[in-house]
């Protein structure tokens, strides 16, 4: 084969006409189905769908295709005649006469398989525990809104309250104060002035 086929050697892997392939025995398959497609292009005439249809069916009958690119061929060919009407059914499958998985023979090393241990899951006693610990801390708010509010020392909660009767005390002693200075007074005959000194205030 020619190198101006694109196809082109480089150490395990070979390059053609875009693919790579593993080693060079399936690149000269591919090659040789490249070459027949590009006969069939040629000298097949395929106007109708019938002639697609016959030339599909010939073509797998024939194992005249070997490689990805005749299946990928057969395939262009198969959704054509899906497009016309025809139903899938009735068209012959693709053979592909390889196999992509190899299975492991028993003197391979196999893998060690990995075990995934199931752990169980911590959420509910880490919902508990947060339950328990929220209650707590809403009891011992509500306790020190109460110790606050029946407190006699002046704090937020109590500091209205405590001014408001501080202030009523006040008023109390110094009405009892006032009315024991005019007795006083009117013993003594001190006259009192407070009306006249309240208007000229």
């Amino acid at each position: 084969m020619d190198n101006n086929k694109k196809k082109k050697k480089t150490e395990q892997e070979v390059l053609l006409r875009g693919y790579s392939f593993l080693n060079q025995e399936d690149a000269d398959k591919a090659d040789a189905d490249f070459h027949k497609i590009e006969y069939l292009d040629k000298h097949v005439p395929i106007s109708k769908a019938e002639d697609i249809k016959l030339l599909y069916e010939k073509a797998i009958h024939s194992n005249i295709f070997g490689s990805p690119i005749g299946w990928h061929y057969l395939a262009n060919c198969r959704d054509a005649l899906i497009e016309a009407g025809y139903d899938e059914k009735d068209l012959i499958p693709i053979p592909i006469k390889t196999t992509i998985v190899h299975p492991t023979s028993t003197t391979e090393e196999k893998e060690p398989k990995i075990v995934y241990k199931t752990v169980k899951s911590r959420f509910p006693i880490k919902l508990a525990f947060s339950l328990v610990l929220n209650l707590i801390l809403i009891i011992v708010v509500v306790l020190m809104f109460i110790i606050a509010s029946k407190s006699e020392s002046d704090n937020i909660i109590n500091y209205k309250n405590n001014i408001t009767n501080r202030y009523a005390e006040w008023q109390q002693s110094l009405t009892e104060r006032e009315n024991i200075v005019r007795q006083k007074e009117k013993e003594l005959g001190i006259e009192d002035t407070t009306d006249w000194l309240e208007e000229n205030e």
